[in-house]
């Protein structure tokens, strides 16, 4: 763990000033990112028991490790937890600090904190430093388009692009309401532009294909899914 909690969380806390300082309006940030990333954010006090099960039976029948972490416990891993190595225990620590963090912060707060203090690509920590690295302006408020592209890079460790899981996302976020379809296409141009300039990595020649066909097939169904009365 990190030696001095004070001066981490005090930094944290004006980075947030300082995004909110430049104009940013990090609470409209705060639906997109909950329902991409904990969508049972404002239900649970730091940990979801249901998500750690799903994330061990995933593990244990597939082998896969995925999930089972709240937004809050993976902000508290980003501020407090210093080696990631061990999983395994490093967890309930996560768990117990997620826990004690939501005592003395609103759901607001973190969610905030979190925008302005988790890892969006190796070097660019936070909303600011995310900005001047994807859209080479810190200063700029992200359009729909732009900010869904830097969230959901997010928990994407490798930089690549992964068109089943942006596909799912845009899918859950139209359902929602938080996202237009007309959001679409502006989505696709932006990882375009990320894909040509090198920060965003194809794991196969035709992954950007695979998400335009995906997307696309997600309009196609709700288009010719008759509504019910």
């Amino acid at each position: 763990l990190v030696v001095n909690f004070e001066t981490v969380i005090y930094r944290a806390r004006l980075a947030v000033y300082e995004a909110e300082r430049i104009g940013l309006p990090l609470r409209e940030f705060i639906p997109m990112l909950v329902r991409m990333e904990d969508h049972r954010f404002f239900h649970h006090r730091g940990i979801s028991l249901a998500a750690i099960a799903a994330a061990a039976w995933r593990y244990i029948t597939r082998g896969k490790r995925s999930g089972g972490s709240t937004l809050t416990q993976q902000l508290v891993r980003s501020l407090f937890i210093v080696d990631l190595r061990l999983v395994f225990r490093r967890k309930p620590v996560e768990m117990i600090l997620a826990l004690w963090f939501e005592r003395f912060f609103s759901k607001t707060e973190i969610a905030k904190l979190y925008i302005c203090g988790v890892r969006y690509e190796h070097g660019a920590i936070g909303i600011n430093e995310a900005l001047a690295h994807f859209l080479e302006d810190a200063r700029k408020k992200p359009t729909k388009a732009e900010l869904f592209f830097l969230f959901e890079r997010l928990s994407n460790v490798r930089s690549d692009l992964l068109p089943h899981k942006v596909a799912q996302n845009i899918r859950k976020l139209i359902d929602a309401g938080i996202l237009a379809q007309k959001e679409v296409s502006k989505i696709l141009q932006v990882f375009r532009r990320q894909i040509d300039a090198g920060r965003v990595k194809l794991t196969s020649p035709d992954s950007f294909s695979v998400l335009a066909t995906l997307v696309s097939m997600g309009s196609t169904v709700r288009r010719n899914t008759p509504s019910i009365q």
